[in-house]
């Protein structure tokens, strides 16, 4: 007698057929200003950027919420500003504050046809840059603030079982750390190095 085997097939498959179009354009300029009665020892840079982003979903799934067709553009002036001192011709030490920004857009995954709005950062710095004893030793330093608002998140969709996704913009993170590396030469052809680095996230 034969055996008849029978069995139901369940696809899990989500079908998701998309098209994602990025372009971005950017200029940007930096200037850097020496006084002289410092023995052009003290560096002042100021820079801008302004930078287009445009984001284009093209969505043709038969699932919902698609068939759907999303455009949106985002643009921003970013800057930097940075200090500079030349202790010595082996010794500089820095300050620099800077803003920056990702862009926003859309998640295939999501229902959302607002999409998401872009992540912006201001971080600040302070450092210091060596090289000892004859070229030798290299020592470098740095301690750092950045400021994260809109935070792009991604998220799970309740009661999808984790199928569907969408990105969110949070509230607010901060990012506070120190970064530190020496590398020394022992003698010629020898060499050792060490860095550590900390950083507290909130």
């Amino acid at each position: 007698p034969g055996i008849t085997l029978n069995s139901i097939g369940l696809n899990l498959d989500t079908l998701l057929a998309y098209r994602h179009i990025s372009r971005s354009a950017a200029a940007f300029s930096q200037l850097t200003w020496k006084p002289a009665g410092l023995d052009n020892r003290l560096s002042v840079t100021g820079g801008i950027r302004y930078t287009e982003d445009k984001k284009h979903l093209i969505q043709s799934s038969p699932t919902p919420p698609a068939p759907r067709e999303l455009t949106r553009k985002f643009t921003r002036l970013n800057w930097l500003a940075n200090i500079s001192y030349q202790w010595t011709d082996d010794i500089m030490t820095y300050a620099r504050a800077s803003t920056g920004y990702k862009a926003g857009g859309f998640n295939a995954r999501a229902a959302d046809n607002n999409g998401f709005n872009p992540e912006d950062i201001i971080s600040y710095e302070i450092g210091i840059k060596s090289e000892l004893f004859d070229r030798r030793v290299r020592f470098n330093a740095a301690a750092f603030h950045a400021i994260y608002d809109d935070l792009q998140v991604q998220q799970f969709l309740a009661g999808t079982n984790g199928a569907a996704s969408t990105t969110v913009n949070a509230a607010k993170a901060t990012y506070t750390g120190i970064e530190a590396e020496i590398l020394a030469q022992v003698f010629d052809g020898f060499t050792v190095d060490a860095s550590i680095g900390y950083t507290d996230r909130k």
